[in-house]
């Protein structure tokens, strides 16, 4: 069996007993033409639950936005604004809103990449609110403990906002399955 890994191919010979039936391929796909308008159907459609049917918003309620880091390509330029302007909409003020920085052990983004991650306009705009997350000194809070014995300790931003809003991309991880979704918050926000 060939397989494409990195800049060259590895090949596999495999036990006779085990037989090939398929293989999964990752498709590319277009980039989205208006991705404004995508954005705020699926804020309005999303799966599983109206985003109006939501609990509603006030306009006190702190926000934490969860972003990934320099390591994920996620194109939070691009759907960070319209997500803000519907915040905004439900009376939720910039200075409500905060914005951190998934590294898990990763080094934090640099001021250039906090840049480039979330595009000029955000990145000037909540400057004094961005945050990176710190998995060996930061401030976490103990939630809980696994089956196993394991403490779980989570930044402390996490616990303190009214509402978590977690973005990123769902994608294949090369040992830990899938990347995004709740690795954002375990172990990307985690002690």
């Amino acid at each position: 069996v060939e397989h494409p890994y990195a800049d060259t191919t590895l090949t596999v010979e495999l036990p006779e007993h085990v037989r090939v039936l398929d293989t999964l391929d990752v498709t590319d796909v277009p980039p989205l033409s208006d991705p404004d308008s995508a954005v705020h159907h699926v804020l309005a459609n999303p799966i599983g639950l109206p985003y109006a049917a939501l609990q509603p918003f006030s306009p006190t309620d702190s926000v934490l936005l969860v972003v990934s880091d320099s390591f994920r390509q996620t194109r939070a330029d691009l759907f960070l604004p319209p997500l803000i302007a519907a915040l905004n909409s439900r009376q939720i003020p910039d200075q409500n809103i905060s914005i951190l920085f998934s590294t898990g052990v990763h080094r934090a983004p640099t001021p250039a990449e906090q840049r480039t991650i979330l595009g000029s306009a955000v990145h000037d705009r909540f400057r004094p609110r961005l945050f990176s997350h710190d998995a060996e000194t930061g401030l976490h809070v103990h939630v809980g403990t696994t089956s196993r014995g394991n403490s779980v300790e989570i930044n402390e931003r996490v616990l303190q906002a009214d509402r978590v809003i977690v973005t990123g991309a769902i994608v294949l991880h090369y040992f830990g399955g899938f990347g995004g979704g709740r690795k954002s918050i375990v172990p990307g926000l985690a002690s």
